[in-house]
């Protein structure tokens, strides 16, 4: 590839699905090392884009009116891109792909199919998003020419600096600095029917304490979140710990440094995914091999209602259940050498070594 291409790539939102479209970054700085990379989101992807190593340009859109949108779609054109990829692919997304007039523009067949010039089919047989995506540049570029381990990974980068209140947790609790097996629990979300009972998490975090004689901690977001902490640990006969309030790196970095995330399937376990935490997610309604790797280190339990009954769905996952799941992961996770307090110190791209043959 010319190393004057330039590539836009547009997926507008949410959070996890910004960070389930870094590996399309990668693979693309691979295949052409030297290509010009932009990426469009809302403004809430500065907390993915802004740090990755491997973007040349995050651009974000406006919600400042009609006007400003008719500037930015200006804006988009005199970029002069040669290739547009569509991983949103809705109503405005489908515009902004128009308007930038790029000789290639890609998406999924749609209604929008207008926008693009380049269409691929979607695979009748559901699979986990991240190769979902990757089925648009492997049309694209002609081949699957990324087939390694490396293919699906998340970038999510963060440093040192945001260890700083992981490692006071640590510090303020000593039984932290023991070889003990250290567990996040997540159990929010934003929306009702997806999360599994509080009950149910609090019979975890007990099962874990009492007969793994792990440190359990309770991670949590701004609103709603920390109160529903709240209530789960009063659940709890066993002692758990309330994770300290970050930023989102320093999540992070806070999930990175455990063994163990437990979950329902939200942000946070695309962070564990990220981080390569070895994570357990939990699924009602939404299919589990679409959002979970489904890998030895990355596991999913799928309800057995799902899609019959979504709303009592996540209720349908028993204890015995996710206990059984959890006792077939326990020998994944390591334990740290020396009674080392911080286990991982920075990210790890997994970028860095290009395959002789892509260069």
């Amino acid at each position: 590839m010319s190393s004057r291409h330039r590539y836009l790539l547009i997926q507008l939102r949410q959070l996890g699905d910004i960070l389930l479209t870094t590996p399309c970054v990668n693979y693309i700085r691979r295949l052409d090392p030297d290509a010009h990379i932009s990426f469009l989101t809302h403004k809430m992807g500065s907390l993915i884009i802004d740090q990755n190593p491997f973007v040349d340009e995050h651009l974000c859109y406006s919600d400042d009116g009609v006007w400003s949108e008719i500037s930015f779609l200006n804006s988009l054109r005199k970029k002069r891109y040669d290739t547009v990829f569509d991983f949103m692919n809705n109503p405005r997304s489908a515009l902004y792909t128009l308007s930038t007039r790029a000789r290639n523009r890609i998406s999924f067949r749609s209604s929008r199919s207008w926008a693009y010039n380049s269409l691929v089919e979607r695979d009748t047989k559901p699979q986990y998003i991240v190769e979902e995506k990757l089925r648009m540049l492997d049309h694209f570029f002609g081949q699957p020419a990324v087939q390694d381990a490396e293919r699906q990974k998340l970038t999510l980068p963060w440093s040192s600096e945001n260890l700083t209140v992981t490692d006071k947790f640590f510090s303020t609790h000593p039984e932290f600095k023991e070889d003990r097996i250290r567990i996040v629990l997540s159990p929010t979300h934003r929306r009702e029917i997806r999360q599994w009972p509080l009950e149910s998490y609090a019979s975890i975090a007990d099962y874990l304490v009492e007969k793994w004689g792990a440190l359990v901690t309770w991670i949590w977001g701004p609103g709603i979140e920390e109160s529903q902490i709240e209530q789960v640990m009063n659940l709890c006969q066993k002692k758990t710990y309330k994770a300290p309030k970050t930023s989102f790196r320093e999540l992070t970095a806070f999930i990175a440094n455990n063994d163990l995330f437990v979950g329902n399937s939200n942000g946070p376990s695309h962070v564990a995914v990220a981080t390569d935490t070895a994570s357990l997610q939990l699924h009602g309604h939404t299919l589990a091999r679409s959002w979970c790797p489904l890998t030895n280190r990355h596991r999913a339990i799928q309800s057995p209602e799902g899609q019959l009954n979504p709303d009592s769905a996540m209720k349908a996952i028993s204890v015995d259940q996710v206990i059984a799941e959890l006792e077939s992961m326990k020998s994944l996770l390591a334990s740290r050498k020396n009674n080392q307090v911080i286990q991982r110190n920075t990210w790890n791209s997994g970028v860095e070594h290009v395959p002789q043959e892509l260069h």
